[in-house]
């Protein structure tokens, strides 16, 4: 840890925030998941297809989905 007084960031501990604890939660849900549940929340976002391609706007070459 940094001693210098004008150091904001020297003592913060992001693992307190809201946003990792959300985060961490997030992880472990999709940890618990089987690939195939896994695979159709990413069909179900609109990052892959019903064939499993990433669609081009995460950079893929499949076709963006209708929004």
């Amino acid at each position: 840890m940094s001693k210098d007084p004008y150091d904001i960031f020297a003592n913060y501990d992001y693992r307190q925030t809201e946003e990792y604890k959300r985060h961490e939660r997030a992880m472990e849900e999709l940890d618990a998941m089987t690939p195939e549940e896994q695979r159709q929340t990413l069909i179900d976002a609109g990052i892959l297809n019903e064939d499993g391609e990433l669609v081009e706007r995460y950079g893929g070459t499949a076709p963006n989905p209708e929004d």
